[in-house]
């Protein structure tokens, strides 16, 4: 998916959030988005998914030369995030349904998809159970697994322990190419997979 965002400014009641955004990112490639804690990068994330309107400027989403709705962008968007959160009273088979009924998967199976997010023994127990690494790693699994040509990756490597985040390094990599992605954070060993990154501090 090719994104282009001109001008793109957004505020919150009186406080602006970006300013004057020209950002171009091209089908396939993987930008990093950093800067601080609340200083705009999430803001960023949800605009490019189309679930946020910025207050000036204009966003384009194009896939395979054609223009794309922002109000039809979900459909080719993956997300993960920290504020976004699993259904707690749901097994990861029932997370693993409803997703695949929205999103051609990767996986051929659904023992192959519980096999690959390392998480087959908890596969019994309900979400509402898991640790927040587990649930981390369930999110990732989710996201990166569905067939999607925009990965949006919030804060990745939140929650998650030193073996958990090698398996998502590894993951990511496996499944990267050919996908625009964009990467948010503060934490330079999320930004490792990307070509550039972009500070959101620059456009205050």
């Amino acid at each position: 998916m090719h994104i282009e965002l001109n001008k793109i400014s957004k505020r919150y009641g009186y406080q602006w959030i970006l300013r004057d955004l020209d950002l171009e990112i091209l089908s396939g490639s993987v930008l990093g988005v950093n800067g601080l804690n609340g200083s705009g990068k999430s803001t960023l994330i949800k605009i490019l998914s189309g679930f946020l309107s910025p207050s000036d400027g204009k966003i384009k989403h194009s896939l395979d030369n054609k223009i794309v709705k922002v109000a039809d962008v979900y459909k080719s968007v993956s997300w993960v995030a920290p504020y976004l959160s699993l259904t707690d009273n749901y097994t990861i088979e029932e997370m693993y349904k409803i997703q695949a009924k929205f999103k051609r998967m990767k996986t051929k199976s659904y023992e192959e998809f519980v096999d690959t997010i390392d998480l087959a023994a908890h596969q019994n127990k309900y979400i509402k159970d898991f640790s927040s690494g587990m649930q981390q790693r369930l999110q990732l699994g989710l996201a990166i697994l569905s067939d999607t040509p925009l990965l949006l990756l919030d804060e990745p490597t939140s929650y998650l322990d030193s073996y958990a985040i090698s398996w998502y390094h590894s993951l990511l990599q496996k499944h990267i190419n050919g996908r625009t992605v964009v990467i948010a954070s503060n934490d330079a060993g999320d930004l490792v997979e990307c070509e550039k990154s972009i500070d959101v501090l620059d456009f205050k």
